[in-house]
């Protein structure tokens, strides 16, 4: 009896031996996993805000230094520079030395000023150990936005209109608001003037863009309505008419007509919160040709 199960003991172990040989067999017999730790740095570039890496607009080049060498039959097809209008890769050419690669711009090849640009680094991008990134990587750089006053020094030499100028919160009253003190626009005036003069006046404009709250209908005093007979003012419509003729006002009223009326210069406004019940169509009958 002792033999016995002895005997069946002895072939169980070497059942047992044998199967967790042929999974240990089985497992080895995959292949290795694959590892995702390529990371690289742009030295001299600032990262802000966890978004984008700030590029000067007359940087010749981008350095990247990995953590790893770079596989220099890696690099074809597997790095795409693009900004809005598309890839710009026939702009660029890249060089590999060991863990660095500079992605050098062509001679006649300028960045954009305020402009973003991407660099897509695929998967296909390895180090000579074969390390990659877990997924396609999208790097994101942008360009400083230029001074106005160099723009229009710039604006001298070519005709061609490619600015956009941006306004908000001018907030203008009616008049009973400045002859009762509680009109927010008054020592910003003369300055608006000369702006909107300056986009009049310099072929270097395309758009400008109203971002709300150009009139006024929240700051009131509680104790003073809104609509007034003596003013002429008894609804809305007539609310926004008397800020538009008010005193103040009716000069840079004209300034924007002149600029909605030019072929040339696209004038949109957005609604803000001050004066949400400015309607399109209030609005265009006090400014035509507006958007």
């Amino acid at each position: 009896m002792k033999k016995l199960v002895f005997v069946i003991s002895f072939a169980a172990i070497i059942s047992a031996s044998i199967f967790v040989s042929q999974s240990c067999k089985k497992y080895n017999s995959n292949p290795p996993v694959a590892v995702h730790d390529l990371t690289f740095k742009l030295p001299g570039l600032e990262y802000k805000h966890n978004t984008y890496y700030s590029i000067e607009d007359n940087a010749g080049h981008i350095d990247f230094v990995f953590n790893k060498e770079i596989d220099v039959n890696s690099v074809a097809g597997n790095i795409t520079f693009s900004d809005m209008s598309g890839v710009l890769n026939d702009s660029i050419f890249i060089e590999v030395a060991g863990q660095k690669m500079y992605v050098r711009f062509d001679s006649d090849f300028h960045l954009n000023s305020g402009w973003r640009y991407l660099l897509k680094i695929s998967q296909g991008f390895k180090s000579t150990q074969d390390d990659d990134f877990p997924k396609d990587t999208i790097i994101e750089f942008r360009t400083k936005s230029k001074h106005l006053s160099d723009l229009i020094l710039e604006g001298k030499t070519t005709s061609q209109r490619k600015l956009i100028a941006c306004i908000s919160d001018l907030h203008m009253g009616q008049q009973k608001a400045i002859d009762s003190g509680y009109c927010w626009f008054s020592d910003n005036k003369v300055a608006m003037e000369q702006f909107l003069d300056m986009i009049i006046e310099k072929p270097l404009f395309k758009e400008l863009v109203i971002m709300g709250d150009l009139f006024d209908e929240w700051i009131i005093p509680y104790s003073i309505s809104p609509f007034d007979s003596a003013y002429g003012v008894t609804n809305t419509r007539e609310y926004f008419e008397s800020i538009a003729n008010a005193e103040d006002n009716t000069l840079i009223i004209d300034k924007l007509k002149t600029i909605a009326l030019n072929p040339d210069i696209l004038l949109a406004y957005i609604p803000g919160n001050h004066d949400m019940q400015l309607t399109e169509e209030i609005f265009t009958s006090i400014i035509p040709g507006s958007q």
